[in-house]
Parts: structure tokens; sequence; C-alpha cells
């Protein structure tokens, strides 16, 4: 499959270079893709914050994820397979990091509303008297919906391929506006580390050259690709496909720098604020014939480019881990057109957010934890390739330290992780030895084989019921709301007991939960019962045939359940406290007790007490 940009430049090139143009297209569906969720959305807005102070980072950020996008390519043409599969030969618990993958991704899908409706507003700025700004969004996602729905992966490279030279050519001309400081600007590339900007370097890091679109590389390249690999294959071509690589990190540089440029050139404007950013930069292009319409049409389609390539990429992502694990049975057409149509409604919900750059901030800061263990993960999966296809040495050196820097980064954004989920995950700990002694116990065999008495059920409800007390005296105060795992004793009693067992080891957490008052008292004493229930439910729909994926499916319909629907349907709260309680507590709960019930599942194959079909 060759692109439009190959073909013009296969008749202009001598015959020699005409087949490394054959692997130009996945690179450019890459630029695109970070150019419009990044650059447009983070890095603008960045340029208007602290101008050229932090373009080394931006250097520093792109060189290591150059090496990291080199690493995805290597690993696709030695072995003819995506990442996707390559991740699931990592140890641990089987498909732990396609799932958490699979989850963000899906996390990210919130943030594309939000940047429709910031492609809404560029619309709706161009063409003031046509439609809304929230009408012109909902318009740019069904036709990017219609484009994806079709399936022409031919049609979607070519139409990418066309935006990203249009992202080229538009900054070129756009720049022209824009006085350059060169002093400022070779000043910026100097590292220099300022306390008042620490905050800012670290968001900067994650958002120049994103972070986990970079695995959708090697999706796009195993297209070209096909079941070709091997030494010979590898030796033969690996060279184009780092051609097509530099080409794209250049193109994203250059997108970068000139975003950046945008930004602080709109800041100089005399009383220019973030809110006025559009007029601000109007001021500054209207020395340059059509300037400003020109950076409009490109912003556009920029954004449109990287929603259309972002979605089509996780989708495709998402099919080949699902494909792979339990759908097995389904063609790669009808799953891949099933995530689009819920990728569509998760979008469509998020353009109704009043502030979309804040919701692309908040999902980027969770997603940079994964992206930071994903480096660690390359280079497990990178050792195991043979000798011919493994990174350098210098490669290694950079994937380790950029790594190690990229996930202290995140995790420092991170507040709500650091303050609630690394302190949960410590009690998780507890929880693990409480339940591998409970494993070695003839009462949890006999259980598992059907032979449970009356008193191993009453040894499960007791114990269990204790967990859950456990896991709210060793809760997080969070503004009178327990973050915790209380929920997590009645899970582990409905799924090895069934409904009633699961319900009377969530009552007696619940009643303990409702003895200590406070505003949530009701729905959070009632949220462990309703937690066992559904878990013993689950349990007999599962058959006794528990998986990761169901472990984590299962944490997040409780984890709803007890804070979205129960605790506003229970209490008095305003509107402002409850959505300010379910940003709180609602993700570090759901990853505690997702973890919670992975560790028990794996600590049950471990003891031979259930089966790995996943």
């Amino acid at each position: 499959m060759v692109s439009p940009l190959s073909r013009i430049l296969a008749g202009i090139l001598p015959p020699s270079l005409k087949e490394r143009l054959f692997f130009l297209g996945p690179g450019l569906l890459l630029a695109v893709t970070v150019s419009g969720e990044s650059g447009i959305a983070e890095l603008l807005p960045g340029g208007t914050e602290y101008g050229y102070e932090l373009l080394w980072v931006m250097v520093a950020a792109l060189a290591f994820k150059f090496a990291f996008t080199k690493g995805i390519a290597r690993y696709t043409v030695a072995t003819g397979q995506d990442i996707f599969q390559g991740l699931r030969t990592v140890p641990g618990p089987k498909n732990w990091e396609v799932i958490f993958v699979m989850l963000i991704y899906m996390m990210e899908m919130i943030a594309y509303g939000g940047i429709a409706v910031i492609a809404g507003i560029y619309l709706s700025t161009l063409f003031p008297a046509a439609l809304s700004a929230d009408l012109f969004a909902i318009c740019t996602l069904a036709l990017v919906f219609c484009l994806l729905f079709s399936g022409s992966y031919a049609l979607f490279e070519r139409l990418t391929a066309a935006m990203a030279l249009a992202l080229f050519a538009g900054i070129v001309y756009t720049l022209v506006a824009v006085p350059l400081p060169f002093g400022e600007v070779a000043a910026g590339f100097v590292p220099a580390i300022h306390d008042h900007l620490l905050p800012e370097t670290m968001a900067l890091m994650g958002a120049v050259g994103s972070g986990l679109n970079l695995l959708l590389y090697s999706l796009w390249l195993h297209k070209k690709v096909g079941d070709r690999h091997g030494e010979a294959y590898f030796k033969a071509h690996m060279q184009s496909i780092n051609l097509d690589l530099v080409l794209a990190f250049v193109l994203i540089g250059l997108a970068a720098f000139g975003f950046f440029a945008l930004g602080s050139a709109a800041a100089a404007v005399p009383d220019a604020v973030s809110e006025d950013l559009l007029e601000s930069l109007a001021s500054v292009l209207e020395g340059v014939p059509f300037a400003m319409v020109v950076f409009l049409v490109t912003g556009y389609f920029t954004l449109f480019g990287g929603i259309a390539a972002g979605i089509q990429g996780r989708a495709g992502a998402i099919t080949s881990i699902l494909r792979s694990t339990v759908l097995t049975a389904l063609s790669e057409k009808t799953v891949y057109r099933g995530i689009v149509l819920v990728f569509a409604a998760l979008i469509l919900v998020a353009t109704r957010i009043d502030d979309p750059a804040a919701v692309i901030r908040a999902v980027s800061s969770a997603s940079s934890i994964m992206f930071g263990v994903m480096g660690f993960l390359l280079i497990y999966v990178d050792g195991r390739l043979p000798a011919y296809a493994r990174g350098s040495n210098l490669w290694l050196v950079v994937m380790a330290a950029g790594s190690l820097l990229f996930l202290a980064v995140a995790l420092l954004r991170e507040e709500t992780i650091l303050e609630y989920g690394i302190p949960l995950m410590e009690r998780i700990a507890v929880v693990t030895i409480v339940i591998y002694l409970v494993a070695q116990s003839k009462t949890m065999r006999d259980v598992i084989r059907w032979r449970a008495t009356l008193t191993d059920r009453v040894w499960l409800v007791v114990i269990f019921g204790m967990l859950s007390v456990y896991g709210t005296l060793r809760g997080i105060d969070a503004g009178g709301y327990l973050v915790n795992f209380r929920d997590l004793g009645p899970l582990i009693a409905g799924l090895l007991g069934g409904p009633l067992v699961g319900a009377c080891a969530g009552a007696i957490g619940g009643v303990y939960r409702y003895g200590l008052g406070g505003w949530t008292a009701l729905p959070c004493s009632l949220a462990p019962v309703a937690a066992g229930l559904i878990a013993g439910y689950a349990s007999r729909r599962w058959k006794g045939r528990p998986t990761y994926l169901r472990m984590v499916a299962l944490s997040i319909v409780v984890e709803v359940v007890h804070i979205v629907v129960l605790v506003p349907l229970l209490t008095q709260a305003p509107p402002d406290v409850l959505i300010a309680t379910i940003r709180t507590t609602l993700l570090p709960m759901i990853v505690t007790n997702s973890c919670g019930l992975m560790l028990f599942l794996y600590v049950m194959r471990e003891q031979g007490l259930a089966e790995g079909d996943d």
C-alpha cells in the first residue's frame, strides 16, 4: 500500500530510493495523531504560559520518544506482529499489561470529546454565522465515524497523509507572521531547570510527542509489513522504516515548535488572556494575508486528523487485544466496528463537558503513568528479540533513563494517585497475605470443589466480612468520604460462595461503615452488599471461569454503582460536591479493587484453585 506522498516522490527520486517510499505512511499517521491530540490542545496554550524557556524539554522528550518508537518498529519488523502481542509475553498475571492499555485507551475517548469541541471552536470562528461550536463538533465526529466505519485503511491513510502535508505547509506559512526572538529561542534550547517552571516542565514532557499513542505506530506498520518478517527482511527494510520515523519526528518537532511560537507571540499581545487566545492570534497574524484563515483551516484539519487517526489506531489496538484473548470467534471487522460504536458513544457524551482542555490534561496525567511503565516493558520485550533485532547499548541506556524519569514525573503530576492510590496499594499488600493464607485452607478447597458445608460458608462470610471492615479502617479520608477497599472482601466472597455469601459479608462491612456516620453513611453501607450480590451473580454466569479482564470489568461495574449511582441517589449533597467526590475517589477505588481482585485470581491460579483461559 503506497501513500500519495510515496507516489509523488517515486516519480522524481532515483530508483534506488523508490523502495524506501513504500514505508512512508505510518509515520505520517503518527505525526498527525500526535500533533492533533497534544499539539494544539496543550502546546499552543503552553506557549502562552512559558514562552521559549522549555524548548530543551521538547528536544529531550522527542529524543526519548523516538527511541521508544524505534524499539516498537524493530519488534514489528522482526516478528511480523504488532507490539500488543509482544506485551502479552511480559511475566505476571496473563494479559495484565494489555488490559491496562486497553482501559486507558477507553478513558482517552473522553479527551477526544474535548478535542472535537476545540475543532468546533475553530470552525465556528471561521464561519461564525453557520453553526455553533457544539454543532460543528458533533458534525466533525459524525464525519470521522463515517470514515472509520467504512473500514477502508487505504482511504484513511490517503486522507491522513494529505492532512500531514497541510499541517507542514500551514505551520510554515503562519510562522512567517511570527516575530522570532532568536536570542530567547537559542536560550530555550539550553537545559535549565527552573523551580517556578517545574510543574510546566513535567507537563511538557508528557505533552510533546504524546505517550501511549506511540504504540499505535506498530499497528500501522504491521499493515505495511503483514506477516513478512525475519532477519533478511529486517536487514533489507529497517533503514527505510527509520527514514519514515525520522520524517515523522521532524514533522512532530516542527509542529510543536510552531505551536510554541504562536502561543508565545499571542501572549505578547497587550491584554491577552487565555480565554481570548484566538483573538490574540488574529492580532499576531494580521500582517500576513489570510494567515489567520490558514491557521484556522490547518488547525481544524490537524485536530480532525488527530481524532480520526487516534480513534482508528485505538480501535485497532483494542480489536487486536480482544481477538487474541476473549473474542477469538468474531471477525476482525465485526469487533473493530463494535469498538468504534462504543467510542462514538463515549465521545458524544464528552462533548458536553464545559472545559475540554482541562479534561485532556487530566486524562493525559493518568496515561502518562502507564507510559512510564511501558518503557520498561518494551526493554523486556526487546531483550527477547533475536540478536540482530535488539537495540544497542545506547538505546537501552536512553530507554531506562527516560522511562524512569517519565514514570517519576507522571506520579508527581498525578496528585490523586499519590495521595490515595499508593497508600491503598500498600493496604492491598496486606490483603494479599490474607488471601494467600485463606487459599491454603481446607475450607477454600471445599468451596472451589462445590463441597462446602454451611460451616464453610459461614467462615467465608466472617473472614471476608472482616476484610471489608479492615478496608474501612484503613481507608483514607477525603473531605468526609472514605477512599477505601471495603467492597473487595464482599467481591471475593461473592465470587467464591455466590450472591448470598457475598451479600452477608458485605452486610458486616456495611453495618460497621454505617456506624461511623457521615453524609455518605447510607450509600456506602449498602455498596458492599451490592458488591457481594453483583460478584455472586457474575460468578454464576461465568461458571467458575474468572479472567483478569473480567476482574477489572467487575471492579468498574461495582464502583460505578457505588459512587456514581448510590451516592447521588441516597444523599442530599449538591452537584458540585458529588462531582468532586466522583473525581476524587472513583479512579483510585477502581484501580485498587481491580488490583486486589487480580491478585486474588493470581494466588488462586498459583495454588491450582482456578483455571486460566485468558
